[in-house]
C-alpha cells in the first residue's frame, strides 16, 4: 500500500507550460512523496518521437536520478511512481511503471490487488509474458486484451474496475491517447489537481501544491480521465460524476504542507485513523481472517509492545476482555523472560512494534 503516484498533463510541452521538463517535475512531485523510506521509482511518458519511454529503478529517487535521466526528457503527459515493495522484492524488474506486452500501456499503482494470482494465470494461458513479481503488471495486460477487443479505454477501465479486486489507485498512459491519463479508484487516495494549462493526478495533495490549490478528490468507485481541456470522471455504482461540484480550493500555507492542513502532526495522525485502519483492512483481509481464527481459539491471549506499541497493547487487551470476552493480559516487552515461563501449550502471543525495539526485547537485546 505505500506507494506514491503522480500523474501530469499539459496542453503543450511541460517546459513551456510548467517552466521545466516534464521529467524534472516528475521528480519533483515523487520527492514531496517520498517519506516513508521507499525504495523504488520511476515514471513513464510519450517523447516527441512518439514513443513510450520508461524508466525505472530500484533505490530512492536522489539516488539514482542521473541513471533514470529525469532532466533530459520532455513531453505532455508523464506518470511517475515511488514503492514500498509488498508484492516482489525490491528491484529494477519490480520498480514501477509496469507495461503490456507491446509497450502501449504504462501503469503506476498504489494499493494491493488481492486476485492478481488468479488473473496472473489466466493471463498466462492467453500468451502474455509478466515480467515482474508484482499484482500491478496484470493491469496493463488486462487493459491489453480489452482494447484488443474493440473496447475504448473508458469502457476498458470499467470492465477493469468490474474484475479487480482489493485497494487501487491506478494511473494510466496510453500510447494511443497521449493527452490523457486514465485512473481508477477504490480505498487507496487519490486526488486531481487543476493547474493552468496542466492537470494533475496524485496520491496526496502536497504532490503537486507548488503548481496548483485547486483539487478535486476523488472516491471509491471512480474511473475516467483528466486531459488539459477535458476531465471525465464515471463511478461504477452511480454512472457520470459532476466534477465540478466536488472541486475545492486547499488554502494550506508552506508550515502545513507536511500536516496536510492541520495545526500539528498529533491532529493529523488522529484523524488519519480511520483511512488507515480501512487502508489496512482491505490490504491484508486474508491475513486478517486467519489471525482472526488464532485469537479466537486461543485458550489465553498475551500482548506485549513497548512505549507506544505498549499503550495499543493495553487498548487491545481492553478491548478483547470486555468486547471479545477473551482473557487477555498486556504486559512491556521487557518483561518478556518473566512472562514467558507462564505461557503454556494453546496461548497465542500477540508481539506490537513500531521501531522495532518490541522485537529487540522480546528476543533479550
Amino acid at each position: 500500500m505505500l506507494c506514491g503516484i503522480i500523474g501530469i498533463v499539459c496542453n503543450s510541452i511541460c517546459s513551456s507550460v510548467l517552466g521545466k521538463a516534464l521529467g524534472l517535475v516528475i521528480k519533483e512531485c515523487l520527492l514531496n512523496l517520498e517519506y516513508r523510506g521507499y525504495d523504488s521509482v520511476g515514471f513513464a511518458l510519450i517523447d516527441s518521437y512518439g514513443k513510450l519511454v520508461v524508466r525505472k529503478s530500484k533505490g530512492k529517487i536522489l539516488d539514482v536520478e542521473k541513471k533514470l535521466g529525469f532532466d533530459i526528457y520532455d513531453g505532455v503527459a508523464a506518470i511517475g511512481h515511488t514503492r514500498w515493495a509488498t508484492h516482489g522484492i525490491p528491484s529494477d524488474s519490480n520498480a514501477h511503471p509496469h507495461t503490456d506486452c507491446y509497450n502501449k500501456i504504462a501503469v503506476v499503482h498504489n494499493g494491493i490487488i488481492h486476485n492478481y494470482l488468479e488473473i496472473r494465470e489466466k493471463l498466462a494461458l492467453k500468451g502474455h509474458t509478466l515480467k515482474s513479481e508484482t499484482d500491478t503488471e496484470v493491469v496493463p495486460h488486462l487493459l491489453e486484451d480489452l482494447l484488443a477487443e474493440g473496447y475504448s479505454m473508458i469502457e476498458s477501465l470499467r470492465k477493469l474496475v468490474e474484475v479487480i479486486k482489493g485497494a487501487y489507485a491506478l494511473a494510466v498512459l496510453a500510447l494511443h491517447d497521449k493527452n490523457r491519463i486514465y485512473f481508477a479508484k477504490n480505498v487507496s487516495p487519490l486526488v486531481i489537481g487543476l493547474g493552468k494549462n496542466s492537470v494533475f493526478i496524485a496520491s496526496d495533495i502536497p504532490a503537486f501544491l507548488r503548481y496548483t490549490n485547486t483539487v478535486i478528490v476523488l472516491e471509491d468507485g471512480d474511473f475516467g480521465y483528466i486531459s488539459p481541456n477535458d476531465i471525465y470522471i464515471e463511478n461504477i455504482r452511480r454512472g457520470v460524476v459532476d466534477w465540478r461540484k466536488r472541486i475545492r480550493t486547499i488554502d494550506w500555507t508552506p508550515d502545513m504542507v507536511a500536516k496536510e492542513g492541520f495545526p500539528h502532526f498529533m491532529l493529523k495522525e488522529i484523524h488519519e485513523q480511520p483511512i488507515a485502519l480501512r487502508n489496512t483492512l482491505a490490504s491484508v483481509s486474508r491475513e486478517i481472517e486467519n489471525a482472526t481464527k488464532i485469537i479466537v481459539d486461543a485458550k489465553r491471549i498475551f500482548i506485549t509492545g513497548c512505549g507506544t506499541s505498549f499503550h495499543a497493547a493495553i487498548a487491545g487487551e481492553y478491548m478483547l476482555n470486555t468486547i471479545a470476552s477473551l482473557s487477555t493480559t498486556s504486559f512491556v516487552s521487557s518483561e518478556y523472560l518473566r512472562f514467558r515461563k507462564v505461557f503454556k501449550e494453546g496461548d497465542v502471543l500477540i508481539a506490537i512494534s513500531q521501531s522495532g525495539e518490541t522485537n529487540r526485547y522480546a528476543h533479550g537485546r
